[in-house]
């Protein structure tokens, strides 16, 4: 089990492994009109199942305080394991910081003021499973269906390989939101543009089979000393029903029907 991210199966030698050989790297945009693109090196989903998230469809979004109600969007929350070098995305942020919300940058505080940072603690959410205090958390999203792919290269359309808890890495976009008024929220965010799923891990959330030795195990089957048709009635139930009566049986001599538990046959008077 992971000692450097929590609820986790994988080695600690492998995750290291995967980051030496996957550190975020820019992808420059060729056309001039982004800051470009960038492959986050190796990350763990989370929320990132239909309808809470979604991948393969878009979810659903609820209104908000106003009614109003969001476009639909394919997104996941992204955890990023502590060690891992995030200069490379800071840097891809600063640029679009800069490129798009110069006029908010304060040269005595050397801060752009009143924009939402994209990057939060993991520990603010730690009472979720797999959320690691120390790392990154980034909230990723896209009204475009992302490319998605194992490593292998060969497209996932089968939903439940996307469970909360797989490692990947996503190639993000930056992009400005709330330039246009009346938006209350301005920053930058990091849009999906592709996944490519790098291995499984223990779920983090979500359904699931139940595993009935597991849920069970604890209980103690012991034989009941009590009929429970007779406990109907006692509390307000329906009465238990009334005791079968034997049919009664014709005399061997006569025919005469004798009563359950005679001796004799009281016509004839012949034995049983």
């Amino acid at each position: 089990m992971s000692s450097i991210m929590r609820d986790s199966q994988v080695t600690d030698d492998w995750l290291r492994q995967v980051i030496a050989a996957n550190p975020p790297t820019r992808q420059p945009d060729t056309t001039g009109k982004t800051p470009g693109c960038i492959t986050t090196g190796p990350v763990r989903l989370a929320f990132c199942e239909h309808p809470i998230g979604g991948l393969l469809r878009p979810n659903a979004p609820k209104p908000d305080q106003s009614g109003k109600v969001k476009n639909p969007n394919f997104n996941t929350s992204v955890l990023f394991p502590p060690g891992l070098d995030f200069t490379p995305i800071v840097g891809l942020y600063n640029e679009a910081l800069q490129k798009w919300w110069s006029d908010k940058y304060d040269a005595g505080t050397r801060e752009y003021l009143g924009l939402h940072s994209p990057f939060r603690d993991q520990k603010e959410k730690a009472e979720y499973k797999g959320y690691t205090p120390g790392g990154i958390l980034m909230q990723c999203s896209s009204q475009f269906k992302p490319t998605v792919v194992d490593s292998a290269m060969n497209p996932i359309v089968d939903e439940t390989q996307l469970y909360a808890g797989i490692w990947a890495i996503l190639l993000l976009n930056v992009y400005a939101y709330g330039r246009n008024p009346p938006q209350p929220k301005k920053g930058i965010g990091f849009g999906l543009q592709a996944v490519m799923k790098l291995d499984n891990d223990t779920k983090l959330g979500g359904g699931g089979a139940v595993d009935a030795k597991t849920a069970f195990g604890g209980v103690n089957v012991v034989a009941p000393t009590v009929n429970p048709a007779s406990l109907f009635g006692a509390a307000g139930g329906a009465p238990p029903p009334p005791p079968a009566q034997q049919a009664p049986s014709p005399c061997f001599v006569c025919g005469s029907p004798m009563a359950a538990g005679a001796a004799v046959c009281g016509v004839c008077g012949s034995p049983r």
